[in-house]
């Protein structure tokens, strides 16, 4: 089947909205949701993954979701996962072929959604696309100017020729759920960060098509205290290392076996 055949099967009028939660501030929630109910592209479901809450106010903040928004489904896990497992049930839980990324605390432009399922049916091969972001603090103000730019082209040689192993802001990602799936999802073995860039890798090995837009479309809340602490991005720094050269092992073995 080609390509416009595959298109014509594929329901790129609704989008999947995967939103997983762990205890976030009930007024950031808030301010998430209100961005994503005010999308210019409304046809859309929202899957929304509680991994294990236990703040009172988080939990209310679902409830309220749920209830103001006809097209919400809920997936509560009895105990913390971790955010892959999470994303993972939440996949399962999706109904379209797109599904766009979304962090409890961040907030979509009003035009994402319609400017990146326009993108996908323009460029029908794509399979992930992110967008550019900018950061905003605890009171809603930028805190920094500087826009969280990545290439156009996410490519096999732009990672290996990359000193930066941050090539995509991974809240802002639309990709078809099928492809994703089909190489296994979200690594549960990793419970944080890099399990993005471990994805990105693993989707270029299996010969994914990933493009960023080229514009600002989505908010990353930076607040008072880093997401990321000090360690923990050391640790995260050793791993993206480990991973980029296992993925530039597995190229020469594939040019080797062909």
């Amino acid at each position: 089947m080609d390509t416009l055949q595959l298109i014509k099967r594929m329901d790129y009028k609704n989008v999947s909205i995967l939103l997983p939660v762990y205890n976030t501030n009930a007024d950031y929630l808030a301010a998430c949701f209100t961005s994503i109910k005010d999308q210019t592209w409304q046809q859309f479901e929202l899957v929304v993954v509680d991994d294990g809450s236990t703040h009172s106010d988080t939990l209310a903040m679902i409830d309220t979701i749920k209830n103001n928004l006809p097209n919400v489904k809920l997936i509560s896990l009895q105990e913390n996962q971790g955010i892959c497992k999470a994303l993972n049930a939440g996949l399962a839980a999706c109904s379209f072929d797109l599904v766009a990324r979304m962090d409890a605390d961040d907030i979509m432009y009003p035009e994402r959604l319609e400017k990146q399922i326009s993108y996908m049916l323009e460029n029908p091969d794509v399979d992930i696309l992110g967008t550019w972001e900018l950061n905003f603090g605890t009171n809603g103000a930028i805190v920094n100017t500087e826009v969280k730019k990545h290439a156009k082209l996410v490519s096999k040689a732009m990672v290996i020729n990359h000193d930066d192993y941050y090539i995509m802001n991974h809240p802002t990602i639309l990709f078809k759920r099928k492809f994703i799936q089909d190489i296994g999802g979200y690594n549960n073995t990793m419970r944080h960060y890099p399990e993005d860039y471990e994805l990105w890798l693993r989707c270029l090995l299996n010969g994914a098509l990933i493009h960023n837009l080229q514009e600002v479309l989505q908010l990353y809340r930076k607040d008072n205290q880093e997401k990321l602490t000090q360690h923990f991005k050391k640790d995260s720094q050793s791993i993206c290392s480990q991973l980029k050269t296992d993925f530039i092992k597995q190229i020469e073995a594939d040019k080797i076996s062909c």
